[in-house]
């Protein structure tokens, strides 16, 4: 009895030293956990799934898992978010975050970003942002503009038909509009066509007032 009781003693053990924490990460968030940087890439609410980046590796993971040491157990998966109880048994250096817990290599290079001038989508309907660990660009969708008609309604863009729908604003793409830098470019050359004639026509009523002048003289 005693040796079972040992054998039990020495299994769980491990398990009691290991270090352990429960905590709530939101979708594009981060968590350090004793050397180990874990990122919520996405989750799948219905298979009950998450995508995570820990130190620069990818993982999808449904249910409990352990893999290099760390032991995950998911409490709970939603939309934006989860609940993760994580275990490591890790000694010394090992528990510490150095340059390995980047996650950096798990964003694609040009979605990453120091601050919010860095993000531009050019799309005046959305909030540009800079956040989480490591940073990247968020673009959500600005709530809907209230009005009473399409007047109302302008997003500066000649590609979009402005709407006023259910008193929201609603910015429906034109097919086949092309680009604006041609639709300026042909109002230039309208505008210079324009000046040019009123000068000629200046000219030439200057020139006939002054023969109208000789021919008096």
């Amino acid at each position: 009895m005693k040796k079972v009781v040992l054998l039990l003693l020495l299994l769980l053990l491990p398990i009691a030293l290991a270090k352990t924490d429960t905590f709530v990460i939101q979708k594009g968030e981060s968590h350090q956990f004793y050397g180990k940087n874990i990122t919520l890439l996405g989750t799948n609410e219905k298979q009950g799934s998450v995508l995570l980046c820990i130190n620069n590796e990818k993982r999808i993971q449904t249910g409990d898992k352990e893999e290099k040491g760390l032991f995950i157990e998911l409490r709970g998966v939603k939309e934006n978010y989860t609940i993760i109880k994580a275990s490591y048994d890790c000694k010394g250096s090992a528990c510490e975050c150095t340059s390995s817990c980047k996650n950096d290599k798990c964003f694609d290079v040009k979605d990453m970003c120091e601050e919010d001038n860095d993000c531009d989508d050019d799309n005046p309907l959305t909030i540009d942002t800079c956040e989480g660990i490591p940073k990247v660009c968020s673009y959500v969708p600005k709530p809907a503009l209230e009005c009473t008609q399409n007047a109302d309604c302008n997003d500066n863009l000649i590609c979009t038909e402005n709407l006023c729908i259910n008193n929201k604003c609603s910015f429906k793409p034109i097919l086949d509009c092309t680009a604006t830098p041609e639709k300026e470019s042909s109002a230039q050359k309208i505008f210079v066509i324009l000046l040019i004639s009123i000068a000629a026509i200046i000219f030439v009523l200057w020139r006939f007032k002054a023969f109208k002048e000789r021919a008096k003289a």
